[in-house]
C-alpha cells in the first residue's frame, strides 16, 4: 500500500468528539498573549517598549494585571533584552521592582522565583543572530512559560524588506512558540514617517504583512501628538477571544500614561 500524501480526514461527529486532545490555547495574558502563540509589541522609539515590556514581565510573574488585561496565573518568564546595555537594564528593573512591590507588597517571592534575565557580560554583535540561542535556551529550559524578546530587529540580520527570509524567521519563531507551548512576545519597531499618524494600525509596523500575518496578537503604542506624556495604546490584532459574549478590546483607542519617576 502506497504511503498517504494527502491529509487524514475524519467525520465531523469525531472530530467534535476529540475534546480531550484537542484544547483551545490557554490564555496567559487576555487578549494579549495565548500559550503557544506569538505576540508582537510594536511602536516608534522612545514610546515606552522597553519599559512596558519590563512590567509586562513583572505581571506575567508574578500573576497581577497588566493594565487592567487579566494575567491568568503566575508563569516562568524570561526577558531577553538584547538592544538595552545591561547596566540600564539592571537598574530601571531596580526602579520598577521597587515601585512594583509598593503595589503589590506579596510579590516579592514570585519575582525571586518566577523572572529570569539574560546575561552575557561583553559578547558584542552575536545578538545579530540569536535565534538559534533563543532556541536552544527554549530546549535547556522547557518550564519556560512567557518569553519576551526586546527586540526582534537586535535579534537578526534578516532584512525587513525581504518578505521571504522574513517570513521564514516569522514562521520558525511562531512554530517553536507552538512546540514548547510558550507565550513568545516580541518587541518590534513602527516603520519611521516625517507624518504624525491619526490613528494606530498594523501596516504601521516595520515588516508589515510578512511579521503580522504570523503572529498571533499586535500591541502597538504610539506617543500622543495632544500631550507629551500620554501613549496612544491599541491592540490590533487578537487570534483567540476568550469572552462567553465575543467582545474583546481590540482596535479600541486607549490612552497609557507612565510614571516617569517610578518606570
Amino acid at each position: 500500500i502506497p504511503p498517504k500524501k494527502g491529509y487524514t480526514l475524519i467525520t465531523m461527529e469525531d472530530f467534535q468528539n476529540m475534546k480531550d486532545t484537542l484544547h483551545k490555547p490557554k490564555m496567559v495574558i487576555e487578549e494579549i498573549a495565548s500559550v503557544g502563540g506569538l505576540t508582537l509589541l510594536s511602536g516608534t522609539d522612545n514610546s515606552g517598549k522597553s519599559m512596558m515590556s519590563n512590567q509586562l514581565a513583572l505581571c506575567t510573574a508574578t500573576g497581577n494585571d497588566f493594565l487592567d488585561y487579566r494575567v491568568c496565573h503566575p508563569y516562568k518568564t524570561v526577558i531577553l533584552s538584547l538592544e538595552n546595555d545591561d547596566g540600564e537594564q539592571r537598574d530601571r528593573f531596580e526602579k520598577q521592582i521597587h515601585h512594583f512591590l509598593k503595589k503589590y507588597p506579596d510579590s516579592a517571592e514570585l519575582i525571586s522565583n518566577n523572572l529570569f534575565h539574560r546575561i552575557d557580560i561583553d559578547e558584542g554583535k552575536k545578538f545579530l543572530n540569536a535565534w538559534d540561542r533563543i532556541f536552544d535556551t527554549l530546549k535547556e529550559n522547557p518550564d519556560v512559560e512567557v518569553l519576551i524578546v526586546d527586540n526582534l530587529t537586535s535579534t537578526s540580520d534578516v532584512k525587513f524588506s525581504d518578505n521571504d527570509s522574513l517570513t521564514d524567521l516569522i514562521r520558525e519563531i511562531e512554530w517553536t512558540a507552538r512546540k514548547n507551548k510558550v507565550a513568545i512576545i516580541c518587541l518590534c519597531h513602527h516603520v519611521k514617517k516625517e507624518s504624525k499618524e491619526s490613528h494606530l494600525h498594523k501596516e504601521m509596523i516595520r515588516g508589515g504583512k510578512s511579521l503580522t500575518d504570523f503572529s498571533w496578537n499586535v500591541v502597538q503604542i504610539h506617543p500622543s501628538s495632544i500631550k507629551q506624556e500620554w501613549i496612544l495604546f491599541k491592540i490590533t490584532k487578537i487570534r483567540h477571544i476568550y469572552s462567553d459574549g465575543g467582545l474583546s478590546t481590540k482596535d479600541v483607542p486607549q490612552l497609557v500614561v507612565f510614571d516617569t519617576d517610578s518606570l
